[in-house]
This record gives structure tokens, C-alpha cells and sequence, in this order.
């Protein structure tokens, strides 16, 4: 279990701007490359599942599924326009992934990725702060301009 901890702080540093998006009705989905139980399990421990809408992820029997792949599968829901889609995430391979699937990618400096990872990258942007990243995407009304 301490190692669930070490791991909630570290991913979930602000976990009470994920409650401010989720109040401002944004649809929170998360997208893993680990097997979908451990994944509940986290956001169940971290307690912040009532946050998240969706859950991509593997499943325990799964070992090729690609970061890029998990992102094909929850667009493929239709509920925004990509143009109103931003994939946070602390490594490249989300950076990439959002960048193959033609969404909006923001890389979060306080996550496992180092700032080298992330700038080798080339996300649209890069977030030092959760609070930073809240503040950006509650002053977008609508289509998310990746030049601003």
C-alpha cells in the first residue's frame, strides 16, 4: 500500500482541480496502459473515481495495445469534436499518442516524465501545475486553439 501512496501523491498531486473540472462539466476520461483493475483500483484508492466517466485501458490478458490505440478507443465515442479534446499526460508516449489520434496534447511537468522527455515530445504545450492547466482549459469556451 505504500507504494499506492507514493504513486497517488505523485499523479494526483492536485486532486481537487480534478473536482473543479468535473463541476464545470468536463468529461474526465482516463486512458492507461495499465491493466484496467489495477487502474480502478488507483483512482478507487485515490478517491477520485467519481471524477472519471470512462476508463481505457487493457485488459489483464491484453499486452499489445498501444497508448495510441486506447486513445482511437475513447474517441470513438463521439462526445466532443476533437477540436474540444485535450489529453493531458507526464510521458511522450501520451504526447505522441494525442498527437497520432489529431487531438490537443498537453504535457504535465509534475508526472513521471522528465522535462526532456516531454520537450523531445513537441506537445502543443506544457503544464508545470494542474492548477495551471485548469486555469488554461476553463478559459477555452468550446474548440481548444493549439496556437494560443
Amino acid at each position: 500500500m505504500k507504494r499506492l501512496e507514493s504513486r497517488k501523491a505523485r499523479c494526483f498531486p492536485e486532486s481537487r482541480t480534478l473536482s473543479q473540472l468535473h463541476r464545470s462539466h468536463h468529461c474526465l476520461q482516463l486512458i492507461t496502459a495499465k491493466p484496467e483493475p489495477y487502474a480502478t483500483q488507483i483512482l478507487d484508492h485515490s478517491n477520485i473515481a467519481a471524477f472519471f466517466s470512462d476508463v481505457f485501458a487493457p485488459t489483464l490478458d491484453d499486452r499489445v495495445t498501444t497508448k495510441s490505440v486506447l486513445v482511437r478507443s475513447a474517441l470513438a465515442g463521439g462526445r466532443r469534436k476533437k477540436s474540444e479534446i485535450a489529453m493531458i499526460g507526464d510521458r511522450a508516449e501520451d504526447l505522441i499518442a494525442a498527437r497520432e489520434n489529431r487531438i490537443f496534447s498537453a504535457a504535465a511537468a509534475w508526472g513521471y516524465g522528465t522535462s526532456e522527455e516531454l520537450a523531445e515530445a513537441k506537445p502543443d504545450r506544457i503544464f508545470h501545475t494542474m492548477s495551471e492547466y485548469v486555469h488554461w482549459i476553463e478559459s477555452h469556451d468550446g474548440a481548444i486553439n493549439q496556437n494560443d
